[in-house]
């Protein structure tokens, strides 16, 4: 069972008390952090999104501590909207979302701390399956190839 909303431990009144619902999803409606105007490339389908994961990826990054001890691990965020990322797993306590591949630190009191990850943007047609090729990628991303890392992929 999951925690809802009344949970004394997991509750905040101050966003209720600050915003209403209605005025947050007016807010929220007419949130954007691209220009539609402005020019973007064609295969990116998250352009829209892209300021807003450049700059979380570029933070992760310039935070992560350095252990010798790397997790990959792929999750799905919950996602209600419409897009064509959107993936379905029945086996998933949120079963539709966006797949994302993630780096993590595995040990020590930084362990689970990501340090880069990928979107997945759909079938991936290539040499090598998706997984083993974005495990490849957010090891290049987070400048971790060739520097005596342990890679522990989860399953």
């Amino acid at each position: 069972m999951g925690l809802q909303a009344s949970d004394p431990l997991m509750s905040s009144s101050v966003f209720a008390t600050t915003v209403s619902r209605d005025r947050f999803d007016t807010l929220t409606s007419a949130l954007h952090f691209a220009n539609n105007e402005g020019e973007h490339r064609a295969e990116d389908r998250l352009w829209k999104l892209r300021p807003v994961i450049d700059v979380l990826d570029s933070t992760y990054r310039s935070v992560f501590v350095t252990n010798r001890n790397v997790t990959a691990d792929e999750s799905l965020w919950a996602f209600k909207g419409r897009h064509q990322a959107l993936q379905y797993n029945p086996s998933k306590r949120a079963q539709r979302g966006l797949k994302v591949y993630k780096l993590c630190s595995s040990d020590g009191p930084e362990a689970g701390y990501t340090t880069a990850f990928n979107i997945y943007m759909g079938q991936d047609c290539g040499e090598f399956p998706a997984s083993m090729k974005a495990i490849d990628d957010l090891m290049e991303k987070a400048k971790l190839l060739d520097k005596g890392y342990q890679l522990c992929p989860n399953n």
